[in-house]
């Protein structure tokens, strides 16, 4: 059943354009039978069987024999596979071939299903194969609104649902598709991109549910169970949810990695509004270690943007994601708006690592991670494990990640509850955070909230540099909120932690060192706030810290260091002084919670001896340092605040605005974005709701005009406004 119209094709609900530009000659081919039926006379432009009904299988061959881009039309109804051809790429039988230009446009997943089998498990095909005859040649592919099941490939090849390989400059677009029950078992359950070269891969508001991946071959891999890509390559995911897929490894010498999505080559990819979560990686006692529950990144540049993983599992490193450069050429991840949440890793005998995130650079190039206004929370490791929020580790190349406005909090590991960095040879490891909270962290060992830590033989630099930042509420048996050490031995340098305008606060130690631990290298802090922490020796702090002036410590017990000002020569004590720092007094911190900004803080009190301490220009107050983690302009008054946040200098009368961010059910809003701007002045103040989505602007002036915004990824706010004239409580916004 043949109609031809000239064509120039615009597709699909999500307004992707293919094949832009080209006018052509397609045929367009609708489907009238569910049979699987070969057609009769290909080439002829007629999609007609024995009897005359077009099969999707006929009207795919008839098409794979025209020129042009031709279009298939598939009603909705269950199509299986049931002609046999094995492993034939002519559309014989088994798979679905594609090997020119097509576009099948289903009725929707939900009523159209392509299958290899009506039931998980059985076939011995995948479901499509997209291969062009040439390695030379290019094509350009859509599927849509279908749902693609049951496929299965018993071995190593990949792609049990859909494969992508042989071609030059592919483009292959799946819209409104799920991959559902399909089995491969080596990689790539659901979608599988191999030996293609230089392919682009755009997946549009698909779903990846339930596949599998497993490795039962010695020295074979396991992994993309969900979405499989081994070759350079773009790939373009948007608004995609990739779930309960599992992989796992059952022999000896085996790989797993990757569940939700494994990568290896120089693979471009972004992923958009997008979800990630439970998925199970898991490898069995002898097996080499499954990375990455949600995903597995390798030597390629990712960006995710405005999603969530979570839930995921490892059998070893990863929980969430973990990354993998061994190359010289420089790789970026970058995470934006992005929740890494209640992931998890389990026991490995050959290694655990990070639950959240892990970035391992074995390369000689470097290895940048930007991690920007997200969350790392809740993400739990196993005995063994290190990093229960984040991993940054390098060997030859440097790893630099950057912390940007983010919460590291509640998650668990054996060690470095928050954050663990390590160099272990030539290359630079370095973790800035600015504006960043690390909160609620448990390490059964070292490092409740951050674990810095240096390897005897590496000669790269190990470097923690914090600025406006809150160390708060972490546990440990050492370190409750940082440790710094080397593994063995005595060295001439070591890792290094430098805190500037950061506050440590409300951390507990077992043992020592209940804020700060200092064993090896250095802890230089600077205009910073150390108190309220409790440990069993040295509350605050324990070891060697050096002093870079104008810094509150609450209590100097706990470590042997010798004075500068204010004693004898000799004199123990365990904090290096400088003349503007000030010890043994309460700096009065307010309790953690929004003081504005996008992460939380503690605020002192207006009567707190820390108040406007640190002169205008001096020490970096409102010289390189001009905003504070609050977000108010460093400095208010007459200097600057020690610590994370910036108490805003009261006018003559002030206010404050406090409210509640609510979904259009009625629950609390999370890491919503509060705009509230002074429409007199011209000045914005921001605060990111709580867990329950509180929010709390303080020190606003009276009699001025107001309007507040919320800015979310999820729902829309309208704005609202008023004159300030004594505190509003009570505030509420709810999204639509």
């Amino acid at each position: 059943m043949k109609t031809l119209r000239d064509l120039t094709l615009s597709l699909f609900t999500g307004g992707i354009l293919l094949f832009a530009g080209l006018t052509v000659n397609a045929a367009t081919f609708t489907v009238n039978t569910t049979t699987d039926t070969q057609d009769a006379t290909a080439g002829n432009s007629i999609c007609a069987d024995s009897i005359g009904n077009c099969s999707l299988r006929a009207a795919i061959t008839e098409a794979n024999a025209l020129a042009g881009a031709d279009i298939i039309s598939l009603p909705a109804g269950t199509y299986t596979e049931t002609l046999v051809s094995a492993n034939d790429n002519a559309n014989l039988g088994g798979d679905f071939d594609i090997i020119s230009d097509i576009q099948i446009i289903g009725a929707g997943s939900a009523g159209t299903i392509v299958q290899a089998n009506a039931a998980p498990g059985v076939a011995t095909e995948r479901v499509f194969h997209i291969r062009s005859a040439l390695v030379a040649t290019a094509l350009t592919v859509l599927i849509e609104g279908v749902t693609i099941q049951n496929g299965r490939y018993p071995t190593s090849i990949f792609g049990a649902g859909v494969r992508v390989d042989q071609g030059t400059n592919h483009n292959v677009t799946f819209g409104s598709v799920v991959f559902n029950a399909n089995q491969d078992a080596g990689l790539g359950g659901g979608l599988s991109v191999s030996t293609a070269i230089t392919p682009t891969v755009t997946i549009t508001n698909c779903t990846f549910s339930s596949n599998t991946a497993g490795s039962s071959v010695t020295g074979s891999s396991s992994g993309g169970a969900g979405i499989h890509i081994n070759t350079a390559s773009t790939v373009n995911i948007t608004g995609t949810t990739i779930t309960g897929n599992t992989a796992t490894t059952t022999v000896a010498n085996s790989f797993g990695a990757g569940i939700g999505i494994t990568t290896s080559g120089l693979v471009a990819m972004t992923i958009d509004n997008s979800t990630i979560r439970n998925n199970v990686n898991t490898s069995v006692t002898g097996a080499f270690v499954a990375y990455g529950g949600g995903i597995f990144f390798r030597d390629g540049n990712l960006t995710i943007t405005n999603s969530t993983i979570s839930g995921n599992s490892a059998t070893g490193v990863g929980g969430g994601i973990a990354s993998w450069f061994s190359t010289a050429n420089p790789r970026t991840i970058s995470l934006t708006n992005v929740n890494v949440t209640g992931n998890s890793v389990s026991n490995n005998v050959n290694e655990n690592g990070a639950a959240g995130i892990e970035v391992d650079n074995f390369g000689t190039g470097i290895a940048t991670t930007n991690i920007t206004n997200s969350t790392i929370a809740s993400n739990t490791g196993a005995v063994g494990s290190t990093g229960g929020g984040v991993f940054n580790w390098s060997e030859a190349g440097n790893a630099l990640m950057n912390i940007t406005n983010s919460t590291i909090r509640g998650n668990t590991a054996n060690f470095a509850g928050g954050i663990f960095n390590q160099s272990d040879a030539t290359g630079n490891a370095v973790v800035t955070l600015n504006r960043s909270t690390v909160s609620g962290n448990t390490a059964v060992g070292n490092g409740g909230g951050i674990y810095n830590f240096g390897v005897s033989i590496s000669t790269g630099l190990t470097t923690i540099d914090a600025t406006n930042s809150t160390i708060s509420g972490n546990k440990g048996a050492n370190g409750g909120g940082v440790t710094n050490e080397i593994n063995t031995g005595a060295v001439t340098t070591g890792p290094t932690v430098n805190l500037d305008f950061v506050t440590v606060a409300a951390n507990t130690a077992t043992a020592n060192g209940g804020g700060l631990q200092q064993i090896s290298g250095a802890i230089n802090i600077k205009n910073s706030i150390v108190a309220d922490n409790t440990g069993a020796t040295g509350p605050d702090i324990f070891g060697t810290i050096t002093s870079l002036d104008y810094n509150h410590v609450e209590d100097v017990t706990g470590g042997v260091f010798f004075t500068s000002t204010g004693g004898k020569k000799g004199e123990a004590r365990s904090f290096f002084a400088m003349p503007n720092d000030v010890t043994g007094s309460d700096p009065l911190l307010g309790a953690l919670t929004n003081n504005g900004g996008a992460t939380e803080t503690h605020l002192t009190a207006v009567a707190s001896p820390v108040a406007n301490t640190i002169p205008s220009g001096t020490n970096g107050c409102g010289t390189t340092v001009t905003t504070s983690q609050n977000g108010a302009s460093r400095p208010q008054g007459t200097g600057c605040e020690k610590g994370g946040a910036e108490r805003i200098a009261p006018t003559a009368a002030t206010s404050s605005v406090r409210g509640r961010v609510l979904t259009p059910t009625g629950r609390g809003l999370m890491n919503a974005f509060v705009i509230l701007t002074n429409t007199n002045t011209g000045e914005t103040r921001y605060a990111r709701t709580t867990t329950l989505g509180y929010f709390n602007i303080q020190d606003l002036p009276t009699g001025n005009f107001y309007v507040i915004n919320v800015n979310s990824k999820r729902y829309l706010f309208n704005s609202q406004s008023f004159t300030l004239t004594e505190d509003l409580d009570g505030l509420v916004l709810t999204g639509q």
